[in-house]
């Protein structure tokens, strides 16, 4: 509101004063009405934060939770391989005695220079120092001999009701050799 250079009357004073409380008034109503909706808004971001905040935490606990789970069937895993090959080294060496008695016995046999070389391979597979990558190797080697796994499946189902008995084979007792040979289908009956 623009006031001119002129005498004014008490009444046109009151008039424009009054003019300029309303506006006045009307601009502190506008901005408190400004600030209530900041205020709201400041409160609801506020909350939204903390939800943030929250679901932040909890995925970070989660990954801590998951990494370690991860770490231990990382272990777990390690250690089933190291047991695994401690088992395969611990058969490897009972049957060394026997299978030493089967080359000298049967030395030019097909299935004894088979055996020779499934032999030497297990060997060369038991030096290597990741147990996962032997256990691999190994699976992978059996695989690519059929004919030793349909015996070895069939001398499973021979021997017992329920399959193979690990007990049995790591602790065979008095083994006739030659008859376990036999069984396996790697002598021929005489």
């Amino acid at each position: 509101m623009e006031l001119d250079k002129k005498k004014y009357k008490q009444q046109e004073v009151k008039d424009i004063l009054t003019a300029c409380q309303t506006e006045y008034e009307a601009k502190l109503a506008e901005q408190k009405n400004r600030i209530f909706e900041l205020t709201e808004e400041v409160l609801h971001l506020n909350s939204e934060l903390a939800r943030y905040k929250d679901k932040e935490s909890y995925l970070a606990s989660a990954i801590i939770s998951a990494e370690k789970t991860a770490e231990k069937i990382k272990r777990k895993s390690e250690l089933q391989y190291q047991l695994e090959m401690d088992k395969l080294r611990s058969f490897n060496n009972k049957w060394d005695g026997y299978f030493l008695e089967l080359k000298e016995k049967y030395p030019m046999y097909a299935p004894t220079k088979k055996a020779i070389d499934l032999k030497a391979k297990l060997q060369s597979l038991l030096k290597l120092s990741d147990s996962k990558r032997t256990i691999e190797k190994l699976d992978k080697m059996l695989g690519d001999l059929p004919q030793f796994e349909k015996k070895g499946k069939d001398y499973v189902s021979a021997t017992s009701d329920n399959g193979f008995n690990l007990d049995e084979v790591l602790n065979p007792g008095e083994l006739e050799l030659e008859e376990l040979c036999k069984e396996l289908g790697l002598l021929d009956e005489e």
